[in-house]
């Protein structure tokens, strides 16, 4: 006999990933402007930025996406009271 288990609706979930997501970029971010940057001048340091920067920008077109999708998302039942 097995118990029911919950799961998450579908909008809960992504509302996690948005906020995980987000503190990905923010890391990253900070990554890039704190450490990265002060190593501009050392040999790799330049390949080293434009690749932490691609890696940023491809997290940040996702956390557009997920925007879009909870954008589109309708209005629970219980928020619109």
């Amino acid at each position: 006999m097995h118990a029911h288990v919950a799961q998450p609706a579908l909008d809960d979930r992504i509302h996690s990933y948005f906020v995980g997501l987000v503190a990905v970029v923010g890391a990253v971010g900070a990554y890039n402007w704190r450490i990265l940057q002060s190593r501009l001048t050392e040999p790799r340091g330049e390949s080293r930025l434009q690749r932490s920067t691609v890696l940023e920008l491809g997290f940040g077109i996702v956390l557009l996406g997920i925007t879009a999708v909870l954008v589109a998302l309708p209005i629970p039942e219980e928020m619109r009271r």
